[in-house]
């Protein structure tokens, strides 16, 4: 390569680091922003206690002060819904996610990844427009990436029951299931 190439290589890497650290900046500075109530992101939500309905409109495990176990619990993916249902993840591959006061995030088998998320009562959204991964190549654990963030974006309401979260779409079908781990 030309001193010219390499100098053009090694700006096009450096603004792309750039950019990607600004994102991860910006994702932590907006994570400290709370409420008053120090209910960051879920401001409505503060003492929802409702425990009624069917598989979509699951329970909630709420600690009393209107925070549910999702913020700060780290959790695995035990399985994932395929075509004919649920179906565990390959050995080998291990998916995570932790909630932060607004964001959630982990690693899908290869990638690092985040977004933004919203809840109401058992409700949450995940935020399409914010979401980011890392871009490496992954062989094993590609399919389950895919069908993992896939299933992600699609997620309407969450159920925990114990050390198991599940969550749902907005028809009530199981997409995801994680058990909680050691952060």
């Amino acid at each position: 390569m030309t001193d010219k190439n390499t100098f053009k290589v090694i700006t096009l890497a450096c603004a792309v680091i750039v950019v990607f650290a600004v994102a991860i900046t910006v994702g932590c500075i907006g994570n400290a922003n709370a409420d008053s109530a120090g209910n960051a992101g879920n401001a409505g939500n503060a003492g929802n206690t409702d425990n009624t309905g069917n598989a979509g409109n699951a329970p909630v495990a709420d600690n009393g002060a209107g925070k549910t176990d999702l913020v700060g619990t780290q959790w695995v993916l035990e399985s994932i819904a395929g075509e004919s249902g649920l179906k565990p993840v390959p050995k080998g591959v291990t998916v995570t996610l932790k909630f932060d006061e607004k964001t959630l995030g982990g690693n899908g088998g290869c990638n690092g990844y985040g977004a933004g998320y919203t809840t109401d009562g058992n409700k949450l959204s995940v935020n399409q427009e914010s979401f980011m991964s890392t871009l490496m190549y992954c062989d094993l654990s590609s399919p389950t990436e895919a069908a993992y963030k896939a299933a992600l974006v699609k997620v309407a309401s969450y159920k925990i029951t114990g050390d198991i979260l599940e969550l749902f779409d907005d028809s009530g079908k199981v997409l995801l299931v994680f058990k909680e781990t050691a952060a």
